[in-house]
């Protein structure tokens, strides 16, 4: 078995990437949508702000703890993991909040979806 579960032979790893800009004071929400029989993998993020900023990231879906961290610079920021690994057939999403007026955020973020 390799890192994501699954036989070396069987599975070519391909990762992926997903990006977006907000508009001014908004916040970005990438969303992985559910995939029977797998799990997202998310192996690493970038965020920036356009100005000095009060803002954070978040996400919902992943198997056990969510990752939740403030951000108090405007970036950029790269933010490299384990894999996070969502829940078994589940959607996964990560969010920059709004960073305050005038701001604009963006945000693009690697994965991996694997079949499990």
């Amino acid at each position: 078995m390799d890192f994501f579960g699954t036989s070396s032979r069987s599975f070519v790893r391909v990762f992926k990437s997903a990006a977006s800009t907000s508009s001014t004071n908004s916040p970005i929400t990438i969303t992985l949508a559910a995939v029977t029989g797998a799990r997202h993998y998310i192996v690493g993020f970038l965020w920036s702000y356009s100005d000095a900023p009060i803002g954070r990231i978040s996400t919902t879906g992943l198997d056990g703890d969510q990752m939740d961290f403030d951000i108090t610079t405007s970036g950029p920021g790269p933010v490299l993991t384990p894999p996070a690994v969502g829940t078994l057939s589940g959607a996964v999403g990560i969010t920059l909040s709004a960073g305050g007026a005038g701001v604009v955020g963006k945000l693009t973020i690697w994965y991996a979806t694997v079949p499990q």
